[in-house]
């Protein structure tokens, strides 16, 4: 049977310092987040190339041109956020939820999702090309102009998320439609 997508939840130590976190635009290399819940917190431009985030959960925050590229995604809920032209290339998501976020243009090329749901995200103009779904799922989520729409094999979505995103799944698979039945 497989394991359900439901993110292991922060250890939070009320004892513990909370993380110098970088401003707005900063470079921050390796950033490292572990056993944390952040409320509306300002990432937005950060360069975390290669960042590490288990049991963390980012709520309300601004993370518009975050680049987490190369990074590794355990444990993490990103609710009700501004994710959009982010960069999650060639990243390692596994158990992480998207609730609510405003993802358009972001890029998950190459990057390898297993046990990721998206909940009523919008993920227009998001570039998949070359990743990779495993037991993932998408709900209620627009994926208008999505490039590389092919790399969603291996995710489920309900039927009617199937039905609404008809146009992007035939172009796609280089379906041509048709303007009208003879």
């Amino acid at each position: 049977m497989p394991r359900a997508i439901d993110p292991e939840a922060p250890d939070l130590d009320p004892d513990r310092e909370p993380p110098a976190l970088p401003g707005a635009g900063e470079r921050a290399p390796g950033l490292e987040l572990i056993d944390l819940e952040l409320t509306d917190v300002n990432l937005a431009n950060v360069d975390a190339r290669g960042a590490s985030l288990r049991r963390v959960v980012l709520k309300r925050c601004r993370l518009t041109g975050v680049l987490l590229t190369e990074g590794r995604l355990r444990d993490v809920v990103i609710a009700e956020s501004r994710v959009d032209l982010a960069s999650f290339a060639a990243c390692t998501l596994e158990q992480v939820v998207f609730d609510d976020c405003r993802m358009e243009g972001s890029s998950l090329q190459e990057a390898r999702l297993r046990h990721v749901r998206f909940d009523r995200c919008d993920l227009s103009e998001a570039d998949l090309t070359g990743a990779r779904f495993e037991l993932s799922e998408l709900r209620g989520c627009t994926i208008d102009r999505v490039r590389g729409a092919a790399s969603l094999k291996g995710a489920a979505m309900p039927w009617s998320d199937v039905v609404s995103s008809a146009g992007t799944l035939a172009h796609a698979l280089g379906i041509r439609v048709l303007d009208v039945d003879p």
